[in-house]
Parts: structure tokens; sequence; C-alpha cells
């Protein structure tokens, strides 16, 4: 009974992520914040490669117009490509986890990483659905990506949806750090920022570096 009920517990985040992301979010990280936030980070990447994969294969462009190269073809291709990108989703998770939460301490949050994490991955579920939707529709021929893109209720459709999966992915944010949607993209743009700054820093030390060492020659 208590492994059912704790099943129970583990199926229903899935759906009531999309309509109550705060509450959700708050109940997953007092019970446990690590759970399933790897699986989560690496499904959502692979399926990011697959759907690149599958518009590039699929993809109305106009006659004489050239293709864009793919760099990995066929079903073996796609699957290293999915898995490498899953690898280095994981990687980009653990690196956003530390970044957001000095970004989010800075404007008053509260949150640890590992719950910044696990808003992080949580938070991308719907983003996770709607990839899914893509890459069905486009193998079953039900909807073809044009190049250039052309206005469609499908295409107003999936940006709504994305919208809306942002704005759920700002309110898990929001919630682990204490504060609202709107702080927590403060948040993402202060980190964004710091990232800039470290690579403006970097190149124009290395700059210095190689003038230095052209006047010492």
């Amino acid at each position: 009974m208590d492994g059912q009920m704790e099943g129970a517990d583990w199926l229903t985040p899935w759906f009531t992520i999309w309509i109550s992301p705060r509450a959700t979010i708050r109940k997953i990280v007092d019970t446990d914040p690590r759970r399933y936030v790897i699986g989560i980070a690496w499904v959502g990447g692979a399926l990011a490669a697959l759907n690149t994969n599958v518009t590039f294969a699929t993809m109305n462009l106009p006659p004489g117009y050239p293709r864009m190269p793919m760099v990995m073809h066929g079903p073996a291709g796609t699957a290293v490509s999915a898995f490498l990108q899953g690898i280095v989703a994981i990687i980009v998770l653990y690196g956003a986890g530390s970044l957001f939460r000095w970004a989010g301490g800075m404007l008053g949050g509260t949150a640890q990483t590992v719950e910044v994490r696990a808003a992080i991955a949580w938070g991308q579920v719907p983003e996770i659905y709607l990839i899914v939707l893509r890459v069905m529709l486009a193998v079953s021929g039900l909807h073809t990506v044009t190049f250039p893109p052309e206005f469609s209720p499908y295409g107003m459709l999936l940006a709504a949806v994305g919208i809306w999966g942002l704005i759920v992915w700002l309110k898990c944010l929001g919630e682990v750090h204490h504060f609202s949607a709107w702080r927590a993209l403060g948040a993402i743009a202060l980190a964004l920022f710091a990232v800039v700054g470290v690579l403006i820093g970097f190149v124009l030390a290395c700059w210095v570096a190689v003038m230095v060492s052209h006047r010492m020659m």
C-alpha cells in the first residue's frame, strides 16, 4: 500500500506542474528534491536533439533552396546525438543550478542549490511534453515545419504553450527562492549578465596579454 501511494504521489506532479507549478515544486523539494531530476534533464536534452534532427529531416523548403547540412544521419546518428545532448543537459543543469542559486541569493532568495536544480528540471516538463508532440506530428506527417515560417493556428498554439511553459519555469524557480516569478526573471537576467561579463573579461584579458607579449618581443 505504501509503495502504491508513493507511486501515485510521484505520478501526480507530471500533470499538476501545468496548473499548480508553485504547489507542485514545493511538495517536490519538501519531499525529495533530487528525485527524477537527473532523468528529466537527460530526457529533455535527448528529446531536444531528436526534435532538431526530425525538424531538419522533414522541413518543407522552397524549391531550389539548399537543405541545411546535418552532422549525423540515420537512426544511429540520431541516437548518438540524442544521448550526448542528454549528457550535456545534465552538465548544464548543475552549472545553471549553481548560477541561479547565486543570482537568486543576490536578490533575496533562500533556495539551496539542490532545490534550484529541482526547479530547473521540473520546470521544463511542459516543454518536454511539447517536444514529444512536435516529434509525433512531424514523423506522422500531420504537420511539417516550413522555412521561412508560415502563420498557422498550430504555430500559434505551440507559441502559447511555449509561453506558458516559460511562466511555469519562472514560477518554479521563484517558489524555491521564496519570491515572485518576476524576481525569478530578474535572477535569470542577472545570471546571464554575469556570464556575459565573465566572458568579456576573459576576452579582454586575453587581448591585453597578447598586446603585452607583442610589445615585449
